[in-house]
């Protein structure tokens, strides 16, 4: 599962550099906050 993940985050780092012209470290930095999000959201 992790994998299919990893592939879909890189893909989606692709797309917002591309969107917003941020630069893939920034991209990857705020898909990990995100992910943080969602996990406390998980836990509650």
């Amino acid at each position: 599962m992790k994998e299919g993940f990893r592939e879909d985050q890189s893909e989606m780092v692709g797309n917002m550099e591309v969107v917003g012209g941020i630069s893939k470290s920034q991209a990857t930095v705020l898909l990990a906050d995100e992910e943080k999000r969602r996990k406390k959201r998980a836990v509650r």
